[in-house]
């Protein structure tokens, strides 16, 4: 099955990553901007020069449009995530073995707010599972065995909003196909190196488990509206 690409004719946005679908309200700040439904997005192999295409293919590279070169990869076909639609959109899913992750091409130690596009594998058991990971630190640490985040780390997710709506920070993380946008701030500077893996699987495996359409991150602190405005533009362009 060949999955289909998003577009839009009103938005495109050129970067140094390639171009994507549309331009977010917020660019000041940006760290890392990861588009699954964007053209020269999603890869088989870590150079970037085999598009993804088919369902069940291996996503051994991703492309970061912003403008960073912060580009994801994975050289282990075996723990890297793979392509599937979900809803007419294409996501990258990481299985129930828990032990799928990508590595970013650089660590983020500034992120202060991000948005995630992404949904729990529907009947999974529930556990540890980070919607983001780092080599050290853990910035990102979830909820057992089902919540989004918890107050373990030195920068703890202090906000969280699910499809707009404000939410405690431990409230269950959306179920797939179900796809929403998940929307975080941390209340100090944040680190991630990888989607998902937690602190180099020191603590057994906590990667994220479920599917994953979209992920901006922000040094900046976003205001309510700007988080709004954000959230409604992720929601329009993939129709959820």
């Amino acid at each position: 099955m060949i999955l289909p690409l998003l577009s839009s004719t009103s938005f495109i946005k050129k970067s140094a990553g390639g171009t994507t679908g549309f331009v977010l309200p917020v660019q000041t700040g940006m760290l890392m901007y990861m588009d699954a439904n964007a053209a020269s997005s999603i890869w088989k192999n870590t150079a970037r020069t085999t598009p993804a295409t088919t369902a069940g293919d291996s996503i051994q590279g991703v492309t970061d449009f912003s403008g960073n070169s912060n580009h994801w990869s994975q050289a282990t076909a075996g723990v890297a995530p793979t392509l599937q639609l979900v809803g007419g959109k294409n996501v990258l899913r990481y299985d129930t073995s828990g032990g799928m992750w990508m590595g970013f091409a650089s660590r983020m130690t500034t992120i202060r707010t991000s948005f995630w596009v992404a949904g729990e594998t529907n009947g999974w058991g529930g556990d540890y599972s980070f919607l983001l990971g780092d080599s050290s630190n853990y910035d990102f640490h979830s909820e057992s065995p089902h919540g989004c985040f918890a107050a373990y780390s030195t920068s703890p997710v202090n906000l969280l909003r699910i499809n707009k709506a404000s939410v405690a920070i431990g409230t269950a993380r959306p179920i797939s196909p179900a796809i929403k946008v998940i929307t975080a701030q941390n209340s100090g500077n944040a680190s991630a190196s990888e989607m998902s893996r937690d602190r180099n699987n020191a603590y057994g495996t906590r990667s994220w488990h479920g599917d994953i359409a979209f992920l901006v991150c922000y040094s900046s602190v976003l205001t309510t509206q700007q988080m709004s405005d954000t959230e409604d533009a992720i929601k329009a362009y993939l129709s959820i």
